[in-house]
This record gives structure tokens, C-alpha cells and sequence, in this order.
């Protein structure tokens, strides 16, 4: 199965983001292809360092999240309006994720089988 997150939160909403980066690993686990993007404040979150700020106690932090999301083969896109919104470049963000504009999104929100958004 094709899944697709999109977030929209975030370190201000840990389990907005965390949740969906728990799923988001299992369900590569078990098979599925999936991508997560980023939207909205959402994007902050592609920022380096800013993975580490993210935890709560009774998940892992997004920081080890992220890391095994990518290390499984995850896709990570990032919103390229919403960066230019909040002033963020490229040179800002981890380098592994795609940012990527409306054209781009439409299409993988049309090739996707689900499309869950937090």
C-alpha cells in the first residue's frame, strides 16, 4: 500500500508530530511505501537541530523517528511555499528531504491508497 502523512504541527504539538512518525515506521515496516510531509509549521520541523527538540516520554524522540523513517527508505517532503512563508532555506534544512511545490504534491496525493493528515 502507498501511504501518505501530511503534517501541519509543529514541536509546540509533539504528539501531532510524533504519532505520525510512529506510524509512518511501522507501516514501512510491514511493507507499505510511505512518504510524510511537511506543511504549514510543520516545516520547522525539517530545520537541523530541530528534530532533537521533540520528545515526550512515552514515544521515542523524533529526532531517532526521523532517522529510521529515512533509513528505511521513508520519503520526507517539505512544503516549498510554506518555507518561503517562514523565510527558511534550503541551506537551513536537512539535507535528505524534497521540497517540493503544489504540482508535486497533488500528484503524489493522487498515486497515493490513503492519505492521513495531523
Amino acid at each position: 500500500m502507498n501511504l501518505l502523512f501530511l503534517l501541519t504541527n509543529n514541536r509546540s504539538k509533539p504528539e501531532k508530530v510524533l504519532i505520525p512518525f510512529v506510524l509512518a515506521n511501522n507501516a514501512i515496516t510491514v511493507g507499505n511505501s510511505v512518504s510524510i510531509v511537511l506543511q504549514m509549521e510543520a516545516v520547522e520541523l525539517a530545520k537541523i537541530g530541530e528534530p532533537e527538540k521533540v520528545a515526550m516520554e512515552i514515544f521515542p524522540p523524533l529526532n531517532q523517528l526521523w532517522e529510521s523513517f529515512l533509513g528505511k527508505g521513508g520519503k520526507l517532503l517539505v512544503c516549498n511555499p510554506c518555507l518561503r512563508y517562514r523565510r527558511l532555506t534550503t541551506s537551513e534544512l536537512d539535507s535528505r528531504v524534497i521540497v517540493v511545490g503544489g504540482t508535486t504534491l497533488v500528484n503524489l496525493i493522487s498515486s497515493c491508497d490513503k492519505v492521513i493528515v495531523y
